[in-house]
């Protein structure tokens, strides 16, 4: 065999060998599809929404109500906002989608393996009330879907903190949230249904909005972004990592 021959068939194989490299790291991206349901609406939700109609009728030269009032100034109880139960308004929500899931056999239909949900108090009973999951602790056992492989609560899925709105902890914030991402794609199940936070979702997402209280969305996570990222006219400020954002499903109480 001549020099040249030796040559080319040493140039083939470097070639092949670099085809076969490029096509595992492509097998390695691994894609989730996540089922985000933030949490029903809480006493602190409430609150808020009361000094709101405190702050209009004010703006419209009229008194608010005492009732709206008293729940605003509960706001400056710091400590119980953070960790919240979920309101009378919002264990309605819990039992209306509920019907809606169970009737359309959502954990099941879906084929969810992996519930994870932040600790919170409303996070943890919206995930009982609509999932019939829940991570247990010295409270409460466990509960899980029959359908469910595993129920996981993640406190790295909590809200937003006071602090983290301070802007010298924007990136701790940021991080917090790599991580979580980091985490769930290293689960090995691959369709995961994640009660949460509105701004958590929302800056996970890079969203101009936030989610409504027991609202449900599907959305698909990939490992990398991919060269040519999914056009989303519908959501043009998507975070590249994610793609088909879609919403399944209200809170609204009928």
């Amino acid at each position: 065999m001549s020099n040249y021959s030796r040559l080319l068939l040493s140039c083939l194989a470097l070639f092949l060998a670099a085809m076969a490299d490029s096509n595992d790291n492509e097998s390695k991206v691994i894609t989730k599809t996540l089922y985000l349901i933030r949490h029903a609406e809480s006493e602190e939700n409430q609150r808020s929404q009361s000094l709101k109609t405190v702050f209009t009728s004010l703006r419209n030269f009229t008194l608010p109500s005492s009732t709206h009032v008293t729940e605003a100034l509960q706001l400056f109880n710091v400590a119980s906002q953070v960790d919240s139960n979920v309101s009378i308004v919002g264990q309605e929500q819990i039992v209306c989608v509920a019907d809606l899931l169970a009737k359309e056999d959502f954990v099941r239909g879906k084929q969810i393996e992996l519930v994870v949900h932040s600790p919170l108090l409303r996070a943890r009973a919206t995930c009982k009330g609509l999932l019939q999951c829940l991570a247990g602790n010295e409270l409460e056992k466990e509960l899980k879907h029959v359908s469910v492989t595993r129920v996981i609560e993640s406190p790295l899925l909590i809200e937003r903190t006071p602090s983290e709105w301070m802007p010298n902890n924007f990136e701790s914030y940021r991080q917090r949230i790599r991580q979580w991402e980091e985490f769930v794609l290293a689960q090995p199940e691959e369709r995961v249904a994640v009660v949460g936070h509105s701004q958590f979702f929302k800056s996970m997402l890079n969203l101009d909005f936030k989610f409504g209280n027991c609202h449900v969305w599907e959305v698909q996570l990939r490992s990398e972004v991919p060269a040519a990222a999914e056009a989303n006219p519908e959501f043009p400020t998507l975070s590249p990592r994610y793609s088909r954002l879609k919403q399944l499903y209200d809170g609204a109480v009928k």
